[in-house]
């Protein structure tokens, strides 16, 4: 990569950083912080012990993710620590910046609240995870406790931690309805983040077994045109050699799809997938 493309690799992901720190932080001051809505993570964290302490959300946040950062330098590399430190200094500025919208009123409705945090929290996040940036937060302890214990999933690690937190949130708000709520915006979160990632243009993954190969594949190439991947198989309980065809389509083609196997071969087997992202020709370009 020359320096032009690295230059433009940096500025992308610096000013993807500073739009996905600000929904963040808008998220966290307008519509979590009022009810100590806390849905996992370290900014979460950081709402439980503000509630308790009195600190502000950022000087909360550098305390505990400054530390974490430096600990877990080993495992995520000089560059990528340096890159999560810069994500959490971005994010508690803002933090600052937007703390008196904790003072405005949004909404009265606890539900709403939560839920336009969580999307404006996972819209942030998600524009912040494309650049391939980071602010730090409980995955780092998650890494941490998984080199320590290797026996035990990353995936199930991130789950208690952040299940821990949404726990606490209801403890220290003394209300088993905040902990409901910070379960539901943990779930949108999550949901949202995984749209902004995978995109919004999903794509349908078609399996199809069938006698008429040949003649199905003519139509697919000529009639829709797409690639199939021809693969050979052999039915379990037939004994008989057979040919499974591998298609995927965008959506919007997927009914025409089924239209044309029902004409070709109305006794083929077809199995549908949803495919969050397509790399490739006819596609999105493979850009890392």
């Amino acid at each position: 990569m020359n320096n032009k493309n690295k230059m433009k690799s940096l500025l992308i992901e610096i000013l993807g950083l500073i739009i996905g720190s600000l929904l963040m932080s808008i998220g966290l001051n307008m519509f979590f912080k009022p009810y100590t809505i806390a849905p996992g993570g370290l900014s979460g964290l950081s709402l439980v012990i503000s509630k308790l302490s009195g600190l502000s959300v950022s000087t909360i946040m550098l305390l505990m993710g400054i530390p974490l950062i430096i600990f877990s330098i080993r495992i995520l590399g000089k560059k990528d620590a340096l890159k999560t430190l810069m994500g959490m200094l971005i994010l508690s500025g803002f933090l600052d910046i937007t703390a008196p919208l904790a003072n405005v009123v949004a909404t009265q409705d606890v539900l709403l609240s939560s839920i336009s945090g969580a999307i404006l929290l996972g819209a942030g996040i998600g524009i912040i995870f494309s650049v391939d940036g980071s602010t730090g937060g409980t995955d780092l302890i998650a890494l941490m406790v998984n080199r320590a214990f290797p026996s035990i999933p990353l995936s199930k690690c991130l789950i208690c931690i952040d299940g821990m937190v949404v726990i606490s949130a209801g403890i220290v708000n003394r209300n088993l309805e905040t902990m409901l709520y910070s379960a539901i915006a943990l779930y949108i979160i999550s949901k949202v983040v995984d749209m902004i990632v995978s995109g919004f243009d999903y794509s349908k993954a078609f399996t199809i077994i069938t006698d008429n190969e040949e003649v199905l594949r003519d139509a697919i190439i000529n009639d829709i045109k797409r690639g199939v991947t021809i693969i050979d198989a052999k039915g379990g309980y037939t004994n008989k050699e057979k040919s499974m065809m591998l298609v995927v389509v965008r959506k919007k083609q997927e009914v025409h799809l089924k239209k044309l196997v029902k004409r070709v071969d109305s006794k083929a087997f077809v199995i549908v997938s949803n495919v969050h992202e397509v790399l490739g020709e006819g596609f999105k370009e493979i850009n890392v």
